[in-house]
C-alpha cells in the first residue's frame, strides 16, 4: 500500500453570498460553515477558526495571505470556496461581494484569480494541495465585452500533488440548491465524514451523489496530478490482517 499522507492539515474556507451589486445567493454561507465544521472534525486547522463569510476584495486578499502564513510546515493545504465564480480568457476568478463588473478589465482587477490561492499553497511546500470550488453558478454579471467571459469555470490543473474539484464539469453551471445547501456541498460534506475512504474515492462518490441529487443534471468533476501517497479525511484505511497459515497435520 502507498504511503499515507499525515501531518499538519490547514484549510481556508470562504463563502460569498451577500453580493452588493447582484442578487444574493441563498446557500454559500451555509455551505462554507458546514464544510469548515466538517474539516475541523477531520483534524484541519481552519484559518480564523471558522468559515470566512461575505468578504470584500481586500478581506479576501488578506485571508489568502493569512492562509499562506498558517501553511508553514503543513503537509496538507485545502481551499474551499462557495459563491460566484466566472472564467475570463480561460482563467477562473472568484467574486468578492463588492465586485461591480462592467468590462473584462474590471473583472481582472476586482476579482480574485483562483491561481493566487494555488500559488500560496504551492509556495508553502505542502505535499498535498486540494481545491474545492463550488463556484460554477450562473454568471450574473453583464459585461460589455462578454465574448471573453465563458460560462461556468475553465479546466484548471496544478503542479504535482494538486487535486482540484469543481461542483460541475468545465463550462457547465451548477445549482445553488433548494435545501439550504448546494447539492455539491451537501454531497461533499457527507463523503468527507466517511472514515477510511481515500481522497479520490471521496471525489468520485461525491460526483455520484451530486448526480443523484440533481437527477443527472449535474455531476461534480475533478482533475489531479500525481499524488505521492494516499490521503484520508476521516480515519484511515486498515488492511485486514492476513489469515494465519493452517498448521500442518501431525505425522
Amino acid at each position: 500500500m502507498d504511503t499515507v499522507i499525515r501531518g499538519k492539515r490547514v484549510a481556508l474556507v470562504i463563502g460569498e453570498a451577500n453580493y452588493e451589486h447582484v442578487s444574493p445567493l441563498r446557500n454559500p454561507a451555509n455551505d462554507a460553515t458546514m464544510i469548515a465544521d466538517t474539516l475541523r472534525k477531520d483534524g484541519f486547522i481552519v484559518v480564523n477558526g471558522n468559515a470566512l463569510l461575505n468578504l470584500n476584495k481586500a478581506e479576501f486578499e488578506k485571508a489568502i495571505l493569512d492562509f499562506g502564513s498558517l501553511l508553514k510546515g503543513a503537509d496538507v493545504a485545502l481551499f474551499y470556496y462557495a459563491g460566484h465564480g466566472i472564467q475570463v480568457d480561460g482563467e477562473n476568478y472568484l467574486v468578492p461581494i463588492d465586485a461591480n463588473l462592467t468590462t473584462i478589465a474590471d473583472a481582472k482587477v476586482r476579482m480574485i484569480n483562483s491561481g493566487a490561492v494555488l500559488s500560496q499553497m504551492e509556495s508553502a511546500g505542502a505535499k498535498l494541495r486540494i481545491l474545492f470550488l463550488d463556484a460554477c453558478r450562473n454568471n450574473p454579471f453583464l459585461v460589455s465585452d462578454s465574448r471573453a467571459a465563458g460560462g461556468g469555470l475553465a479546466e484548471m490543473r496544478g503542479a504535482e500533488g494538486t487535486v482540484i474539484s469543481f461542483a460541475t464539469a468545465p463550462g457547465k453551471t451548477a445549482l445553488d440548491g433548494e435545501t439550504g445547501h448546494s447539492p455539491y456541498a451537501e454531497s461533499l460534506a457527507y463523503n468527507l465524514k466517511r472514515p477510511g475512504v481515500e481522497l479520490l474515492r471521496v471525489l468520485n462518490d461525491t460526483g455520484i451523489k451530486v448526480a443523484q441529487k440533481t437527477n443527472n443534471f449535474q455531476r461534480s468533476w475533478f482533475s489531479t496530478s500525481s499524488v505521492d501517497g494516499e490521503f484520508y479525511f476521516a480515519g484511515e484505511y486498515q488492511q485486514a490482517p492476513a489469515k494465519a497459515a493452517a498448521s500442518p497435520p501431525n505425522p
